[in-house]
Order: structure tokens, then sequence, then C-alpha cells
């Protein structure tokens, strides 16, 4: 991997062998391979294609107990007025310890990420909606 690889973060929703996931694994074991890229996949739980994923891709795995959109405990919310750079939601753990210079969404279920990963972040995000008859009435 050069040192001037940009990373990227693909934000998957969850790890069943579907095909959408299917495709896209097999996208990002193709991106890997080129050494371009250091290729990043946030999880948020261990499923079927974890043991897919080519030894060249990071895999991260998000709290089991947590959700990705989580409402802050009150002690939380009280701790960020304190110290407002603190960040207590695993995916945007997961981002800033990676820092990637784009973030992948591939699904319409990921609105809510989209939206904390904006709110709290200035990367780069593309949020692929395959599901665009679905799609078409929600957006």
């Amino acid at each position: 991997m050069s040192r001037s690889a940009k990373k990227i973060l693909v934000i998957f929703h969850d790890a069943s062998r579907t095909g959408a996931s299917i495709v896209l694994l097999r996208l990002l074991n193709k991106l890997a391979q080129l050494r371009t890229l250091e290729v990043h996949v946030c999880l948020p739980r261990e499923g079927a294609i974890i043991a897919l994923f080519d030894k060249t891709i990071h895999t991260h795995l998000l709290d089991r107990d947590q959700r990705w959109n989580a409402q802050k405990s009150i002690f939380g919310r009280i701790t960020d007025k304190v110290s407002p750079k603190r960040i207590s939601n695993p995916l945007l753990e997961t981002i800033e310890k990676v820092n990637p210079s784009l973030c992948y969404l591939n699904t319409l279920v990921a609105d809510k990420q989209v939206r904390l990963i904006r709110k709290n972040t200035q990367h780069r995000i593309i949020w692929h909606i395959h599901e665009l008859p679905l799609a078409a009435g929600v957006i």
C-alpha cells in the first residue's frame, strides 16, 4: 500500500449475504487489490459476509449493544455541553479513527447515518441509493 493511498470507509447497514452487499463486497475486494485505495468497511455486527472480505480490507465492527443512531443519555448530553468535541457514537468513533477521504453508504436505510456524519464531521459522503423505486417516495 502506498503512503499516498486514500482511505475509503464503506458503511454497510448489515452483514448478511444479500445481493447488493455481495456485489459491493466484490467491488471492494477488486479496489483493494489495486493498492491505490486503503479500503475500510464498517459493519454494525458480525454476519455471513465477514469471512468473504479480502485480507486487504480493514473491517471495523461496531459495538453490538449500541445502535448507530442511538439517543444519548442525559449524562452524554451534559458531557457534550461541557466538552463538545467528545465523540460518543460508535460510528463517529470509527470515522475519527480511520479518518477516510470518503465515506460511502450503500442503501436508503442509511439515512440516519448520513445525517449523523454530515452533522458531526467534515468528511465527504457518497450515498448510493440502490432501492430507486422505494426511494422515489421517500426522498
